[in-house]
């Protein structure tokens, strides 16, 4: 929730590459793949001095977003609903469906 909640607040978002974060990330924000400190720090540097650099992140922060709003959260869940119910498969488990788990 950190993440999203910073990218709702309009924080240029800088992540270590962990356990959700990718996912969470999208293509939104900045992963840190290798954690130096003084990277990080000329990292933050440029976003705080390079104005073209903090919107273009800001812009895909926000598009994020949209895969965490309430409509799209009741679109998955009745697409889990359904599948459930009905065995109906949803185009939104296409990344699953090469796993062979039961969908």
């Amino acid at each position: 929730m950190p993440i999203i909640q910073a990218m709702a607040l309009d924080v240029p978002v800088l992540a270590y590459n962990a356990a959700a974060v990718p996912e969470t990330m999208g293509s939104a924000g900045i992963l840190i793949h290798r954690w130096d400190i003084a990277r990080v720090g000329e990292l933050m540097h440029l976003i705080l001095r390079d104005d073209a650099l903090r919107q273009h992140m800001l812009e895909s922060q926000r598009s994020n977003l949209s895969r965490f709003s309430v409509a799209e959260a009741s679109t998955r869940l009745e697409a889990i609903i359904k599948y459930l119910q009905h065995g109906e498969l949803s185009p939104l488990f296409e990344p699953f469906n090469s796993l062979k788990i039961g969908l």
